[in-house]
């Protein structure tokens, strides 16, 4: 689910609606919270392992009708909670916070990983020039988690991309991505077949560096489906 955005109904303007922030609002009618979404694809398969953690209901009103914006036809879905106490209101904000990030899933040696893409790492390895995407891996089923990035992401790509040049990795590895799972971040890799994987360590305000070479990826654990 990429390019998600939140989209304000005709019906939010009735009464029994109230606006609270970043698209949610209350229906005192039905006593719940809701919010109505558009991606470029509203991907079953994430939905299904999203709002379970977030303790939402997709509404049969709105799934997959079409509406005409100013870019174009868009799919629409409508998410509510089932009741509006301090809890329901939290997670389904934090759900709104999936607006302008792309979910995705990642998938290491057969697990599937739910992971929210950060952006791109450059560096040079090999004597090449690589590109490889960042995801950040949900490591939390409570609904109590953001889908904002949680590390320094300028000064944490720029010096991966500095230290990962300066290791002597073997030209033939095949980069594939940088998954992040709290402060540790590891650099994905395929090497005859076998997928490995470098770790690296930061904290709030700097890079760390490597922490171990060649490791195995089973290591890397986070909210599987």
């Amino acid at each position: 689910m990429k390019n998600i955005k939140s989209v304000i109904l005709p019906k939010y303007s009735s009464p029994g609606y109230e606006p609270v922030a970043f698209g949610v609002h209350r229906n005192s009618l039905a006593g719940n919270y809701c919010i109505c979404l558009t991606a470029d694809d509203m991907n079953e398969f994430i939905l299904d392992a999203l709002l379970p953690q977030y303790g939402l209901n997709c509404t049969n009103d709105y799934y997959g009708q079409e509406i005409v914006t100013e870019n174009g036809t868009v799919c629409i879905a409508e998410f509510e909670t089932s009741k509006d106490s301090l809890a329901d209101l939290q997670r389904i904000m934090n759900f709104a916070s999936a607006v302008g990030k792309e979910i995705a899933d990642y998938e290491v040696n057969g697990n599937v990983l739910l992971c929210v893409r950060t952006g791109e790492v450059s560096f040079t390895a090999g004597g090449a020039a690589r590109t490889v995407p960042v995801f950040s891996v949900r490591t939390d089923g409570s609904g109590m988690l953001s889908f904002e990035p949680r590390y320094p992401d300028i000064p944490f790509t720029a010096e991966m991309g500095r230290c990962i040049a300066s290791k002597d990795i073997p030209a033939e590895m095949d980069y594939k991505a940088v998954l992040i799972q709290g402060f540790r971040a590891y650099m994905i890799l395929e090497y005859k077949g076998v997928t490995l994987g470098f770790e690296y360590g930061f904290d709030e305000k700097a890079f760390l560096g490597m922490i171990k070479g060649k490791l195995f990826i089973e290591r890397l654990r986070g909210y599987i489906r």
